[in-house]
């Protein structure tokens, strides 16, 4: 959100610009039809041979009623904008709160996953430190070196997977800034960030990247909760061993993203039924994540289609523009 825009005047329509066009709207369609009804009383009193009020006494009545029809029209159609900005700061703040909740589900969700690692390397760690404490005097030097240089890669290698894990975690900051990403580079981090989710499920990624692929200007936390939540759908949908391809492609004004896997859970119909609740929100079927990350495409103006790829393999294209302000369409 950038902030309430500046109040620029009072009964005026432009206390909230973003909102003008509407005003005007409101307001034209208060104050049109009470003039026109206004103007036909008073003009039936004034020529109506019936009539008792003169000339003078109709035009001032007519001029008073026309100003009280202005000043009610202006009230409530600021009224009416005013409580619609409330509710739309409501909406952006439960946004921001959903967002937030996005991230943490993630980090939680992966988190399982980093832990079993660095449980393993822990073991490493203690087995080597066993080897080396029952060191026989008798055994070569060499042994206790390579288990000395075991205990320190697996301790190299636990840290290193700490700081990527922090990393992933860390509050957005200027990551919100848009700037121009590559998404080769994203693609990537997440799929290293999800090695351990994917070897469980004895998912091998293959990457099929285009040569040379523009990169898009947009906002890089969203975009990477766009990948996230895909990749976290992928996981809770397939039942084991399998492959999942990763295609990406120039299209005039756009950088497509088709990720085509075989999927349990889901048809070719999936982006368009996402909407349904009973398919979306699920507790132990990758709905939800799929549902996320359609959400999240939209609100950095891409576009998300789904589709049958060969052998009946499900494929999902994420359309990005190469501009954030360039609306894409979700299909």
């Amino acid at each position: 959100m950038a902030g309430k825009q500046k109040k620029s005047g009072f009964l005026t329509g432009t206390d909230f610009p973003y909102y003008r066009a509407l005003w005007n709207r409101i307001f034209a369609m208060m104050l049109i039809p009470a003039v026109a009804v206004t103007s036909a009383v008073s003009g039936f009193f004034c020529f109506s041979r019936q009539g008792s009020m003169g000339p003078v006494t109709a035009a001032i009545i007519y001029g008073v009623g026309i100003l009280l029809i202005i000043i009610v029209s202006l009230v409530t159609a600021n009224a009416l904008i005013r409580r619609l900005e409330a509710k739309r700061s409501s909406i952006y703040l439960l946004d921001q709160q959903m967002i937030k909740i996005s991230r943490l589900a993630v980090s939680a969700r992966l988190s399982r996953d980093y832990l079993h690692h660095i449980k393993d390397l822990l073991a490493n760690i203690d087995a080597a430190a066993a080897c080396a404490e029952g060191f026989d005097a008798k055994q070569p030097l060499e042994t206790v070196r390579e288990n000395l240089v075991q205990i320190r890669e697996a301790a190299k290698s636990g840290h290193a997977a700490i700081d990527t894990f922090l990393d992933f975690t860390r509050p957005p900051g200027e990551s919100w800034l848009i700037r121009e990403i590559d998404i080769h580079s994203v693609l990537d981090e997440l799929i290293h960030i999800f090695e351990d989710a994917f070897t469980a499920k004895q998912i091998r990624v293959q990457r099929r990247y285009a040569d040379r692929l523009l990169t898009v200007r947009s906002n890089p936390s969203r975009l990477n909760q766009v990948f996230q939540n895909l990749f976290l759908s992928i996981v809770g949908d397939v039942s084991g061993a399998t492959d999942v391809d990763i295609h990406t492609a120039t299209r005039e004004n756009r950088v497509e993203i088709t990720v085509s896997y075989p999927s349990i859970n889901f048809n070719a119909e999936v982006i368009d039924d996402i909407a349904d609740p009973l398919k979306s929100i699920q507790t132990f079927e990758p709905g939800a994540w799929l549902a996320l990350c359609v959400y999240t495409v939209g609100r950095i103006k891409g576009g998300i289609r789904s589709g049958q790829a060969d052998r009946g393999r499900l494929a999902i294209t994420i359309s990005l523009p190469m501009r954030l302000g360039a609306t894409e369409t979700a299909g």
